[in-house]
Protein backbone atom coordinates (compact mmCIF):
# COMPACT_ATOMS: atom_id res chain seq x y z
CA UNK A 1 0.00 0.00 0.00
CA UNK A 2 1.43 3.31 -1.25
CA UNK A 3 2.08 5.69 1.61
CA UNK A 4 -1.04 8.32 2.15
CA UNK A 5 1.48 11.71 0.91
CA UNK A 6 2.32 10.11 -2.37
CA UNK A 7 -1.00 9.16 -3.41
CA UNK A 8 -1.68 12.67 -2.68
CA UNK A 9 1.12 14.11 -4.72
CA UNK A 10 0.28 12.40 -7.62
CA UNK A 11 -3.66 13.33 -7.36
CA UNK A 12 -2.03 17.04 -7.56
CA UNK A 13 0.04 16.57 -10.57
CA UNK A 14 -2.78 15.49 -12.12
CA UNK A 15 -5.23 18.51 -11.39
CA UNK A 16 -2.02 20.18 -12.60
CA UNK A 17 -2.50 18.71 -15.87
CA UNK A 18 -6.11 18.69 -16.61
CA UNK A 19 -5.91 22.44 -15.28
CA UNK A 20 -2.84 23.17 -17.93
CA UNK A 21 -4.78 20.86 -20.54
CA UNK A 22 -8.44 23.19 -19.55
CA UNK A 23 -6.09 26.15 -20.71
CA UNK A 24 -4.37 25.16 -23.37
CA UNK A 25 -7.99 24.65 -25.10
CA UNK A 26 -9.46 27.69 -23.53
CA UNK A 27 -6.34 29.20 -25.74
CA UNK A 28 -7.27 27.70 -28.77
CA UNK A 29 -10.47 28.65 -28.93
CA UNK A 30 -9.85 32.36 -27.78
CA UNK A 31 -7.44 32.28 -31.19
CA UNK A 32 -9.93 30.74 -33.35
CA UNK A 33 -12.36 33.30 -32.27
CA UNK A 34 -9.54 36.26 -32.60
CA UNK A 35 -9.51 34.58 -36.38
CA UNK A 36 -13.26 34.48 -37.00
CA UNK A 37 -13.42 38.51 -35.82
CA UNK A 38 -10.26 39.37 -38.04
CA UNK A 39 -12.16 37.65 -41.03
CA UNK A 40 -15.47 39.14 -40.44
CA UNK A 41 -13.87 42.62 -40.43
CA UNK A 42 -11.52 41.92 -43.80
CA UNK A 43 -14.47 40.93 -45.80
CA UNK A 44 -16.84 43.44 -44.11
CA UNK A 45 -14.00 46.14 -45.33
CA UNK A 46 -14.22 44.45 -48.54
CA UNK A 47 -17.51 44.76 -49.29
CA UNK A 48 -17.69 48.44 -48.39
CA UNK A 49 -14.74 48.95 -50.44
CA UNK A 50 -16.58 47.44 -53.11
CA UNK A 51 -19.51 49.22 -52.70
CA UNK A 52 -17.79 52.43 -52.46
CA UNK A 53 -15.76 51.21 -56.12
CA UNK A 54 -18.56 53.92 -58.57
CA UNK A 55 -19.22 57.03 -59.36
CA UNK A 56 -21.11 59.47 -57.39
CA UNK A 57 -24.60 57.75 -58.38
CA UNK A 58 -23.59 54.63 -56.04
CA UNK A 59 -23.09 52.46 -59.13
CA UNK A 60 -20.16 50.05 -57.51
CA UNK A 61 -17.63 48.25 -59.62
CA UNK A 62 -19.57 45.43 -58.97
CA UNK A 63 -22.68 46.23 -60.45
CA UNK A 64 -20.63 46.88 -63.20
CA UNK A 65 -19.19 43.39 -63.78
CA UNK A 66 -22.77 42.06 -63.15
CA UNK A 67 -23.99 44.25 -66.28
CA UNK A 68 -21.22 43.11 -68.51
CA UNK A 69 -21.60 39.62 -67.66
CA UNK A 70 -25.66 39.72 -68.83
CA UNK A 71 -25.12 42.13 -71.78
CA UNK A 72 -22.50 38.88 -72.83
CA UNK A 73 -24.11 36.12 -72.53
CA UNK A 74 -27.54 37.60 -74.06
CA UNK A 75 -25.25 38.66 -77.02
CA UNK A 76 -24.54 34.62 -76.96
CA UNK A 77 -27.73 33.55 -76.29
CA UNK A 78 -29.23 35.13 -79.54
CA UNK A 79 -25.85 34.17 -81.53
CA UNK A 80 -27.05 30.58 -80.46
CA UNK A 81 -31.11 31.13 -81.03
CA UNK A 82 -30.34 32.08 -84.34
CA UNK A 83 -27.44 29.24 -84.99
CA UNK A 84 -30.55 26.86 -84.03
CA UNK A 85 -33.15 28.38 -86.21
CA UNK A 86 -30.70 28.38 -89.08
CA UNK A 87 -29.53 24.71 -89.00
CA UNK A 88 -32.94 23.16 -87.88
CA UNK A 89 -35.43 25.02 -89.74
CA UNK A 90 -33.47 26.22 -92.08
CA UNK A 91 -33.67 29.84 -92.00
CA UNK A 92 -32.34 32.38 -93.87
CA UNK A 93 -30.71 35.44 -93.06
CA UNK A 94 -33.29 37.62 -94.76
CA UNK A 95 -35.63 35.58 -93.14
CA UNK A 96 -34.93 36.10 -89.61
CA UNK A 97 -37.29 37.92 -87.83
CA UNK A 98 -37.07 40.13 -84.56
CA UNK A 99 -40.72 41.12 -84.30
CA UNK A 100 -41.10 41.46 -80.17
CA UNK A 101 -44.15 42.67 -78.54
CA UNK A 102 -41.74 45.66 -77.14
CA UNK A 103 -41.05 47.04 -79.83
CA UNK A 104 -43.42 46.33 -82.81
CA UNK A 105 -41.02 47.86 -85.48
CA UNK A 106 -38.60 44.99 -86.46
CA UNK A 107 -41.63 43.41 -88.59
CA UNK A 108 -40.11 41.10 -91.03
CA UNK A 109 -42.15 40.65 -94.08
CA UNK A 110 -39.97 37.48 -95.60
CA UNK A 111 -40.19 35.56 -92.33
CA UNK A 112 -42.42 32.01 -92.55
CA UNK A 113 -45.98 32.75 -91.29
CA UNK A 114 -45.26 29.25 -89.36
CA UNK A 115 -42.63 31.95 -87.02
CA UNK A 116 -39.97 29.28 -87.60
CA UNK A 117 -37.48 32.29 -88.32
CA UNK A 118 -38.70 34.39 -85.36
CA UNK A 119 -36.32 34.88 -82.58
CA UNK A 120 -38.56 35.65 -80.25
CA UNK A 121 -41.17 33.02 -80.38
CA UNK A 122 -41.08 29.44 -78.91
CA UNK A 123 -41.38 28.38 -82.69
CA UNK A 124 -38.66 29.74 -83.73
CA UNK A 125 -35.74 30.64 -81.46
CA UNK A 126 -37.88 30.83 -78.49
CA UNK A 127 -35.70 33.78 -76.78
CA UNK A 128 -36.76 36.81 -74.93
CA UNK A 129 -36.52 40.94 -75.97
CA UNK A 130 -34.40 42.31 -73.03
CA UNK A 131 -35.40 45.59 -71.72
CA UNK A 132 -32.56 47.33 -70.61
CA UNK A 133 -32.40 48.36 -67.04
CA UNK A 134 -32.51 52.20 -66.64
CA UNK A 135 -29.30 51.83 -63.95
CA UNK A 136 -27.43 51.21 -66.69
CA UNK A 137 -27.91 54.29 -68.62
CA UNK A 138 -24.95 56.72 -68.87
CA UNK A 139 -26.55 59.94 -67.07
CA UNK A 140 -24.56 62.12 -69.75
CA UNK A 141 -26.36 60.03 -72.03
CA UNK A 142 -29.83 61.01 -74.14
CA UNK A 143 -31.21 57.33 -73.58
CA UNK A 144 -30.30 53.39 -73.31
CA UNK A 145 -31.76 50.76 -75.27
CA UNK A 146 -31.16 47.46 -77.89
CA UNK A 147 -31.51 47.13 -81.21
CA UNK A 148 -30.43 44.81 -84.08
CA UNK A 149 -29.30 47.28 -86.98
CA UNK A 150 -29.09 46.44 -90.66
CA UNK A 151 -26.31 49.12 -91.44
CA UNK A 152 -23.05 47.80 -89.06
CA UNK A 153 -20.11 45.62 -90.61
CA UNK A 154 -17.60 44.38 -88.11
CA UNK A 155 -14.31 44.91 -89.36
CA UNK A 156 -12.43 42.03 -90.02
CA UNK A 157 -15.17 39.89 -89.13
CA UNK A 158 -17.03 37.26 -91.93
CA UNK A 159 -15.92 37.49 -95.49
CA UNK A 160 -16.72 39.59 -98.45
CA UNK A 161 -18.40 38.18 -101.90
CA UNK A 162 -15.06 37.17 -103.09
CA UNK A 163 -14.84 35.24 -100.00
CA UNK A 164 -11.52 37.00 -98.56
CA UNK A 165 -11.27 39.42 -95.21
CA UNK A 166 -13.76 42.51 -94.89
CA UNK A 167 -11.87 45.48 -94.71
CA UNK A 168 -12.74 48.27 -96.38
CA UNK A 169 -15.35 46.25 -98.55
CA UNK A 170 -17.58 46.89 -95.76
CA UNK A 171 -18.48 50.39 -97.26
CA UNK A 172 -18.88 49.58 -100.58
CA UNK A 173 -21.66 47.25 -100.63
CA UNK A 174 -24.99 44.82 -98.67
CA UNK A 175 -23.03 41.99 -98.82
CA UNK A 176 -20.67 42.26 -95.94
CA UNK A 177 -22.91 43.67 -93.28
CA UNK A 178 -23.10 42.25 -90.14
CA UNK A 179 -26.29 41.36 -88.52
CA UNK A 180 -25.52 42.29 -84.94
CA UNK A 181 -26.79 43.01 -81.65
CA UNK A 182 -26.30 46.49 -80.26
CA UNK A 183 -26.96 48.13 -76.84
CA UNK A 184 -26.39 51.60 -76.79
CA UNK A 185 -25.91 54.54 -73.82
CA UNK A 186 -24.75 52.63 -71.51
CA UNK A 187 -22.90 53.54 -68.50
CA UNK A 188 -18.69 53.90 -69.67
CA UNK A 189 -17.63 51.62 -66.05
CA UNK A 190 -20.31 48.64 -67.98
CA UNK A 191 -18.20 49.33 -71.21
CA UNK A 192 -14.97 49.33 -70.06
CA UNK A 193 -16.21 45.69 -68.10
CA UNK A 194 -17.10 43.90 -70.91
CA UNK A 195 -13.88 44.66 -72.84
CA UNK A 196 -11.99 43.67 -69.55
CA UNK A 197 -13.80 40.37 -69.82
CA UNK A 198 -13.18 39.76 -73.64
CA UNK A 199 -9.87 40.80 -73.60
CA UNK A 200 -8.08 41.53 -70.32
CA UNK A 201 -8.12 45.50 -71.17
CA UNK A 202 -10.73 47.66 -69.71
CA UNK A 203 -9.71 50.57 -72.47
CA UNK A 204 -12.75 52.06 -74.46
CA UNK A 205 -11.93 52.48 -78.41
CA UNK A 206 -13.35 55.26 -80.15
CA UNK A 207 -14.85 54.51 -83.42
CA UNK A 208 -13.96 56.73 -86.06
CA UNK A 209 -17.64 56.07 -88.36
CA UNK A 210 -20.48 57.68 -85.89
CA UNK A 211 -22.25 54.04 -85.50
CA UNK A 212 -24.44 55.50 -82.48
CA UNK A 213 -26.84 57.22 -84.82
CA UNK A 214 -27.29 54.08 -86.95
CA UNK A 215 -27.62 51.38 -84.30
CA UNK A 216 -30.20 53.66 -82.82
CA UNK A 217 -32.41 54.23 -85.73
CA UNK A 218 -31.79 51.72 -88.07
CA UNK A 219 -33.65 48.27 -87.63
CA UNK A 220 -33.20 44.86 -89.57
CA UNK A 221 -36.20 43.93 -91.44
CA UNK A 222 -35.60 40.80 -93.54
CA UNK A 223 -33.17 43.39 -95.70
CA UNK A 224 -29.36 44.34 -95.31
CA UNK A 225 -28.28 48.31 -95.91
CA UNK A 226 -25.03 49.65 -96.98
CA UNK A 227 -22.33 48.28 -94.09
CA UNK A 228 -20.56 51.10 -92.29
CA UNK A 229 -17.40 49.56 -90.49
CA UNK A 230 -17.18 49.09 -86.29
CA UNK A 231 -13.44 50.35 -86.68
CA UNK A 232 -10.67 52.38 -84.64
CA UNK A 233 -7.67 54.16 -85.17
CA UNK A 234 -5.46 51.71 -83.15
CA UNK A 235 -7.12 48.74 -84.79
CA UNK A 236 -8.80 47.68 -81.41
CA UNK A 237 -12.30 46.47 -82.72
CA UNK A 238 -10.59 44.61 -85.40
CA UNK A 239 -11.60 41.00 -85.64
CA UNK A 240 -14.15 41.41 -82.44
CA UNK A 241 -17.27 39.98 -82.37
CA UNK A 242 -18.03 41.00 -78.79
CA UNK A 243 -16.96 44.39 -77.77
CA UNK A 244 -17.93 48.35 -76.31
CA UNK A 245 -16.54 51.51 -77.44
CA UNK A 246 -17.07 55.40 -77.42
CA UNK A 247 -18.68 56.76 -80.26
CA UNK A 248 -16.78 60.14 -81.08
CA UNK A 249 -17.39 63.59 -80.12
CA UNK A 250 -16.90 64.69 -83.54
CA UNK A 251 -20.80 62.90 -84.55
CA UNK A 252 -22.82 65.65 -83.42
CA UNK A 253 -25.75 63.86 -82.52
CA UNK A 254 -24.14 61.65 -80.12
CA UNK A 255 -20.75 62.82 -78.29
CA UNK A 256 -19.19 60.37 -75.91
CA UNK A 257 -21.94 57.86 -76.11
CA UNK A 258 -21.13 53.98 -74.81
CA UNK A 259 -22.08 50.99 -77.32
CA UNK A 260 -22.07 47.57 -76.58
CA UNK A 261 -22.34 44.86 -79.71
CA UNK A 262 -22.20 41.09 -80.68
CA UNK A 263 -22.25 39.72 -83.94
CA UNK A 264 -25.02 37.66 -84.33
CA UNK A 265 -24.67 36.63 -87.93
CA UNK A 266 -21.10 37.21 -89.64
CA UNK A 267 -21.39 37.49 -93.53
Amino acid sequence: MKPLRSVTAVAERNTSKSALTIYRQSGNVLFLILIAVALFAALSYAVTSSSRGGDSTGFSREKAKLAAAELVQYGIQLEQAILRMKMVNKCLDTQISFENPIDPDYLNPNAPASGSCHVFLPSGGGAAWKTIDAQWQDPSSASVGLGIPDTACARYVGTDGSGTTADSFCDTDTGATELILAVYGIRPEICAEINQSISGNPAIPVDLNHQYSLLSHRKFKGSFGQGFELGDSAGVLDYKRTYCYKSSSSAGFAPDTYSFYHVLVAR
